[in-house]
Order: structure tokens, then sequence, then C-alpha cells
């Protein structure tokens, strides 16, 4: 497994950028511009705190999908994320985790967030999304609203827009612009809140924007995307998916449509790949079934067969059993034989143990053999493969067919 790759948060330009929006705390309040200001010796503040009253209602800024709401209440407390059509997300973080006249902690989602919110809910600007609290890391400060803007990975300093959308509250007497007191608590820590992205379009080649940051980083997360993040969908992001898709039981078509959207939106990492099967039948020209079925889709894997699996046994797979054979000093038989069962089943020699299954791979070798050449002092037998037709060593070439006599 790669490590996960987290790309840092970069910052608007000097240029302030002032999004249209609606004040998202209905009711009384303060807020200052400590967008960047320093907190602690290793990070800077990445909103504005708007301090209001517990419980003062919560509206959503624009209208758009609620991208995040966890039920269980994360370390920096229960946030809403809401996501607009043009790829920013505004989040609200610390939101009120107690019930009602108390600071007791054990609210839940249910006085954290308004009836109906939750991931993938589409809401409209004004609408109540939940109220102001003093969650997770913030139980020791003042009640308020840690308020972000982002845009993929920039973040932008919300002030602006807040001052704008201050002017147009209809409790614009009561909000004091400038003026509140210095929040101070621990990091939000909020990139763990990228993992919980909610997927709400279908995403393939060509695509840009946040969602497919957003599908790269958990990609990324499970181990199938292994460059940086860019937010383009490109041929790398294809195959990640496709490999996403593969694992977790889903056609695989590169395309991010609604069942892989919903797998990524319920959390659901691929499922373990399922215990190989080792192959333990003779299998030759003539058989069918499962167990041939698991013969070409191994040597597919090996690279030896470049068809679809049928399950059919014919002169292709033959072919590759033989191709199979001679790359590893088998005797070319085209016959699935014990020898050959055990270098399909991951055995690179008759020492050690199977690279497939874990199993000894001492059974390669014949009653009365110590080695994989010469032959058996009990029987005679090559100790390699079983000797051809007019084969009387496992060197030369068979006398009735011409056939080499050779093997491991």
């Amino acid at each position: 497994m790669i490590a996960l790759i987290i790309m840092p948060l970069q910052r608007a330009g000097a240029a302030d950028i002032v999004r249209d929006i609606q004040f998202p705390v209905n009711g009384p309040s303060s807020f200052r511009d400590d967008f960047g200001e320093p907190r602690g010796t290793d990070r800077t503040h990445e909103g504005i705190d708007i301090v209001a009253d517990k419980m003062t209602p919560l509206v959503s800024a624009v209208d758009g999908t609620v991208t995040y709401a966890p039920t269980s209440e994360p370390s920096w407390g229960y946030e809403i994320a809401i996501q607009d059509s043009d790829g920013y997300s505004y989040r609200y973080l610390h939101v009120n985790n107690d019930n009602p006249g108390t600071d007791d902690g054990n609210g839940g989602p249910e006085h954290a967030y308004a009836a109906g919110i939750r991931r993938g809910t589409k809401v409209t600007r004004g609408q109540l999304v939940g109220w102001v609290g003093d969650s997770g890391n913030a139980e020791n400060t003042v009640s308020h609203l840690h308020f972000e803007i982002r845009k993929s990975r920039t973040l932008i300093n919300p002030y602006p827009s807040l001052v704008a959308a201050a002017a147009e509250s209809k409790f614009s007497a009561s909000i004091r612009v400038g003026s509140a007191p210095l929040v101070m608590h621990a990091t939000e820590n909020v990139s763990t809140a990228d993992l919980d992205y909610y997927f709400g379009e279908d995403l393939s080649l060509g695509s840009v924007g946040e969602a497919v940051y957003q599908l790269q980083f958990r990609l990324a997360s499970f181990g199938y995307f292994t460059v940086t993040p860019t937010g383009y969908f490109g041929p790398i992001t294809q195959s990640a998916v496709m490999k996403y898709q593969a694992a977790g039981g889903l056609p695989a078509t590169g395309v991010v449509g609604p069942a892989t959207r919903d797998a990524l939106n319920h959390g659901l990492t691929p499922p373990p790949a399922p215990a190989p099967k080792p192959i333990t039948q003779i299998l030759s020209v003539g058989t069918s079934g499962e167990p041939v079925r698991l013969l070409q889709l191994r040597l597919k894997t090996l690279g030896f067969f470049t068809v679809e699996a049928t399950g059919y046994f014919g002169p292709i797979t033959k072919d590759a059993v033989i191709k199979f054979q001679i790359a590893n000093k088998i005797t070319p038989t085209g016959v699935v034989e014990r020898i050959t069962q055990g270098y399909l089943n991951g055995c690179l020699s008759w020492t050690g143990f199977s690279t497939l299954t874990g199993e000894s791979c001492a059974d390669l070798l014949l009653p009365g053999c110590t080695s994989n050449s010469g032959f058996s002092t009990i029987n005679g037998q090559s100790c390699g493969t079983t000797l051809l037709p007019g084969c009387s060593s496992n060197t030369g070439y068979s006398v009735t067919t011409g056939q080499a006599c050779w093997n491991i």
C-alpha cells in the first residue's frame, strides 16, 4: 500500500475573491478578519470564526449539495460542507453537539443538523441546515461557527464575502463586523473530511474539477492512484478507477457512474482479493469447466494466454501451456500435470514455498528424487516430468516424435 498523497492547501492570491452568499449565521453575531492568523507554531487559521450564541440557526450560504455531514462526531466537531455549482465548497465547523440548554456534548446529530441534512441533500440558499455550537476541539471556547470557503485545493479568505453578505442580512443591525474575540483551539484537521467527499456527478475521461481531485485522493487512499492528484481525469485516473471497480466487483468501465459513485459515497473500500485457488487437476485438450477457466485466467495473468477465458481446453490453451512450460523448463507436453500445476500454483522450484498458496513446494519431487533432474532411485522415473514417448532420458529428443525430451 502506498503512502497517502496529501497535497498542501494553497491560499488565494492577493486579489480578494467575493462570493455572492447568504450570511451563514441567522442571528446576532460578530466576526473579524482572522483568516491566516497564527494558531500555534505550525499552522494558520483557515477560515473566519463567527461568534454567536449556541443554537443560533445556521443557514446554507448557497444553492448546492451537502457533501459532508458526519453522523458520528469527528475530533474537530460536527461539520457541514456544501458545494455549489461552481465547485466552491463552504464548510461549517463546530456545529452544535449539546442537548438544548446544556453543555453535555450528548446532543447527537439530531441537534447538530436540521431535519433531512445529510450527504447528498440538495439545499437552497438561506435554508436551515443546523445550529451554532462548540463541538469537537471547540468545547473550551466560546460558541462559534468556523466558516471556510475553498475551491479545490485553494483556501479563500471568506471575510470579504461575509462582509458583503452581512450588509444584506436581516440581522445586519446586530452583526458586529470587524469585532470578535480571539478564538484559540487545536487545529480543525479537516483534511480528513476530504475522504468523505460526496460524489454527485458522473466522471470520465476529460472531466476536471474538485470532484476529480477528490476521486484521485480517495483512490490514492486505496492504493490505486500513485501520482499527485491534479483534478484532471486522464488515462492514469481511468486505470485507477478500473482497478477499484474490478476489486469491488463492479464492471471495470473506467467511468465513475451511479454504481461506482454509490460505492464511493458509502465509503466502500474494495474487498480483499479472494484467496487464489490452486490448480489441482490434470488438464489437457478436451477438458472443460471451472478448473480450465482458472488455468486460463492464471496463464493470462502471467502473459501466456491473451484471449477471453472460456473454460474449454482447446488448441489455444494448449499452446499457452506449452509456452509456459518452455519458459519454466518443463517438458512442453501441453498437459497440465503435477509439475506444471506446481509452477502455476506459485512454486519457483522444488525448494521453498508457493508464492500463491504458501504451501511447501517439496512435493514437486517424485519419490526417490533428491532434485528435479536425473531419475528416481525407487522406480527409475524421471525426476522432472514424465518422459515423453521415444525418450530414454530427460535430454535430447524423442526418437519417435522428434520432440524435446528435456524437462526442468
